[in-house]
Parts: structure tokens; C-alpha cells; sequence
């Protein structure tokens, strides 16, 4: 009713007013509230402590009046105050708030739970500037004093060789999502992984290839290494070109190792049993295939070798390769061994035009 009665003053002794000293009612008193009330000295402190109280309890997940601090927080824009009073206060509690969360949080907990604590607070703190309709320049700090205080300060931790190798090791596709997003917003992801990437796939590259107790099944385990490495790169990663070159180059590095306390014939193994899987495949046809893309026989077969192929080509020394392959081959025609004649001049057409054979 009275804001009826004073917009019906305004609109009719305003409406044809030149002075421009004569300001509307609601602006008059809005300008009266601001300056005898609001910005009176022991009020604006108690009120703005009050805003930043309630954004701090709503952040560590107390009950609050949400109404409440959204009239505050219009009545603050209302009163010309935003920019001046409250935006540098919030920022100053924020950066604080996260720094101290930032430290607490990544001593206490292991990288998958922080990273995901850090997932959660970003988004979290999105969805809070927008509830009480924060400017954009606001959201904009907000985003950058999060980076600071849970990415950039904990940036040790966050890249820590040991605690993204266990990541990989159990296949934390989720975790390994989040770390590179995170990484991302501060700076260039595959600079900050591909140190424990390169060590994860050296080392277990290795382990299966010097696992003499289960040399029979070392292709195999290799094929399921390379397509478990390639699901890193396109999921978690998303298809990061540096990390899929360190992929390709860490795994011809364990492939190609030689060491000098070990036989020649020990270090030329990769290829010898590669030669031997070939050979298993090309006399059991589809039986031999233990894994592959469903289809009839000749598709499950051929996209065996194809990975097969794909496998040897990180092989440096292909004449070890060579003289078994010959042999094998040999062997399957004299003996008509050979599951399928197609599958082998299909096989020597690729390994001749890919010039692995002489």
C-alpha cells in the first residue's frame, strides 16, 4: 500500500519536474538507508560479517537461512554496495576458506578421495554463486581462488608419481578423470602425468616380460596391457596426443630392453613368442582366439592378428621374428596345418608391405 501511494506521487509530481536535484522517492530513500543505516560504522561490520557467516556455515554444510542471505545479498546490490563492500570481503574469506580446506584436505586423505572432494567443492561452489545470484565477475574469482587453493597450493600431491601409478593400477578410470580435468584448468595436463605414466607402463611392461613362470602367456598379457594403456588414453584422457606418443614410446622401450647379465635369446624373447602366438593362431583359426571382436571366424581372426601386428611393430629386431615365423610357416603348409589359406596370405601380404619380412 505505501509503495503504491509513493510510485503514484512520484508519477504525478515528478513526471513534469525539471529539477533534477528532485530524485523519486524509493531512490531517495534507499540513498537515506544507505548512508544513516547500513553504512553506519558498527552496523556495516555486523552485517557483513553476518553475509560472510552465513557463506561460510553453508559451505562446511550447516543448516542456514538461504532466503535470508539471498534478500542480503540483493539488498547489498540494491544499495550500490556490491563492488565496494561486500565483493573484496567475500573473496578475501573465500581464498582463506579454500586455502585452509585446500591443506586439510589433501594430508588427511588419499589422491582419489581428494580429487574427488575437489570435484564435489567446484561444483558446489558453481551452483552456489548462481543460488544467490553472485556477479559474473564474482564466479570468475571464485573459480580462480578454488584453482589456487585446492589445485595450485596442493599441486605436489595432486601429481605425486606414486599415488597416480596405484590410481592406474587398479584401473580408477574415474579418479583418473577427475585428475586430468583438474589439471587441465591450471596447465597442461600430460606435462604433470607423463612422468608416472611412462614409469606405470615400463614397469609392468617388464614385469610381464621377464615373468618366466608364465612365458606362455606372455602375449597375451601384453595384448590386454596395450588395450587397457589405450582405454587410459581415450576415457581418463581424452585421446591426449603427448600421452599416447609416451605410450607407444615406453612400450617399445620395455619391448626392446636389452640387458647384459642375460642372454641374447632371453632379450630377443618378445619376438619369439609373438612369432609363436601368430603360429597358434593361424593353426586353431577362430579356437585359437581367446579375445577379439564378435563376428563370424575369419572377422575374429583376422582382427586378432591385426592386434597381434600392432604388437610387433614396437619390435625393433624383427629377424628373430622373422626366422621363427618362417619356420612355423613352413611347418603349416608341409603338415596342412593351417586353419585357413586366406588367413596366411593375408598375414604375409601385411607383413610384407609393412616390410617386416625379407
Amino acid at each position: 500500500m505505501i509503495r503504491s501511494v509513493f510510485l503514484y506521487l512520484d508519477r504525478s509530481y515528478l513526471l513534469n519536474n525539471t529539477n533534477p536535484s528532485i530524485q523519486p522517492v524509493e531512490t531517495t530513500g534507499l540513498e537515506l538507508f544507505r548512508r544513516h543505516i547500513i553504512l553506519a560504522q558498527e552496523i556495516e561490520a555486523k552485517f557483513m560479517n553476518g553475509i560472510m557467516t552465513l557463506f561460510e556455515r553453508d559451505r562446511q554444510q550447516y543448516p542456514i537461512n538461504a532466503s535470508l542471505l539471498t534478500s542480503a545479498i540483493r539488498m547489498v546490490d540494491s544499495l550500490d554496495l556490491y563492488a565496494s563492500h561486500f565483493e573484496p570481503r567475500f573473496l578475501v574469506m573465500s581464498r582463506k576458506y579454500y586455502s585452509r580446506l585446500g591443506m586439510l584436505e589433501a594430508t588427511s586423505n588419499s589422491l582419489a578421495e581428494y580429487l574427488d572432494e575437489c570435484s564435489q567443492q567446484l561444483h558446489k561452489e558453481a551452483l552456489r554463486c548462481e543460488r544467490y545470484r553472485l556477479d559474473p565477475p564474482t564466479k570468475r574469482s571464485m573459480g580462480l581462488i578454488l584453482e589456487e587453493g585446492l589445485l595450485k597450493n596442493q599441486l605436489p600431491i595432486l601429481t605425486d608419481q606414486r599415488s597416480i601409478e596405484e590410481l592406474l593400477q587398479k584401473k580408477d578410470h574415474k579418479s583418473l578423470t577427475i585428475l586430468y580435468s583438474l589439471l587441465d584448468r591450471i596447465g597442461e595436463p600430460s606435462s604433470y602425468l607423463r612422468p608416472a605414466w611412462d614409469k606405470y607402463i615400463l614397469v609392468v611392461g617388464r614385469g610381464i616380460i621377464e615373468d618366466e613362470g608364465r612365458e606362455n602367456e606372455m602375449v597375451q598379457r601384453l595384448l590386454e596391457l596395450k588395450d587397457s594403456l589405450d582405454t587410459f588414453v581415450r576415457v581418463p584422457f581424452k585421446g591426449d596426443d603427448t600421452l599416447a606418443y609416451a605410450l607407444r614410446e615406453s612400450f617399445g622401450t620395455f619391448l626392446n630392453a636389452r640387458t647384459k647379465d642375460r642372454s641374447e635369446m632371453v632379450n630377443s624373447k618378445p619376438a619369439e613368442m609373438i612369432a609363436k602366438y601368430v603360429d597358434t593362431l593361424l593353426k586353431g583359426g577362430a579356437r585359437g582366439v581367446s579375445t577379439g571382436a564378435p563376428g563370424d571366424e575369419d572377422a575374429r581372426l583376422a582382427h586378432s592378428l591385426e592386434q597381434v601386428l600392432d604388437l610387433f611393430r614396437f619390435i625393433q629386431g624383427k629377424d628373430v621374428f622373422e626366422a621363427f615365423y618362417k619356420r612355423d610357416l613352413a611347418r603349416r603348409l608341409l603338415m596342412e596345418r593351417s586353419a585357413s589359406r586366406d588367413a596366411e596370405r593375408s598375414m604375409l601380404t601385411k607383413l610384407k608391405t609393412g616390410v617386416f619380412l625379407s
